[in-house]
């Protein structure tokens, strides 16, 4: 009589695959998200940086900063520019803020604040987001 040949794996075989598979998982998804969290971080600058050139030129002239009329973009898809403030004739510093409202969780509620200073000629960018998720800025 012939031998008969297994075919297929055993069941101790599947369910170390599967358990191998779990532990992947487990490792690949947290830093799946933060990298998602970083990849939406960077929509805030991508709208505040619209403004940088305009408000500049403005605040280096001597000229008032009407809010409406720097035509940013305010709504983004994961947060908002709050309305921009008006600054009178002479100002020397300017602010834009974007907060985060439909974004990974922990980003969620965050601020990134975009501050021209005349005295330095710098834009400074401050964020109470968390750490890691933090690029181009400085996480306070």
């Amino acid at each position: 009589m012939k031998a008969q040949m297994q075919k297929g794996f055993t069941l101790i075989e599947l369910m170390i695959v599967v358990a191998i598979i779990g532990i992947l998982a487990a490792i690949a998804i947290p830093q799946y998200q933060n990298y998602i969290g970083r990849s939406q971080f960077s929509e805030a600058h991508a709208l505040l940086s619209g403004a940088k050139v305009a408000v500049q030129e403005k605040i280096d002239q001597g000229e008032a900063i009407i809010g409406t009329d720097l035509e940013l973009q305010l709504a983004g898809t994961y947060g908002d520019i709050t309305d921009p403030a008006d600054a009178a004739a002479g100002a020397t510093t300017y602010s834009l803020v974007y907060i985060f409202d439909n974004a990974n969780p922990s980003l969620n509620g965050s601020r990134v604040t975009y501050a021209y200073d005349q005295a330095t000629g710098k834009w400074t960018c401050t964020t109470d987001a968390d750490a890691k998720f933090v690029t181009k800025c400085s996480a306070s």
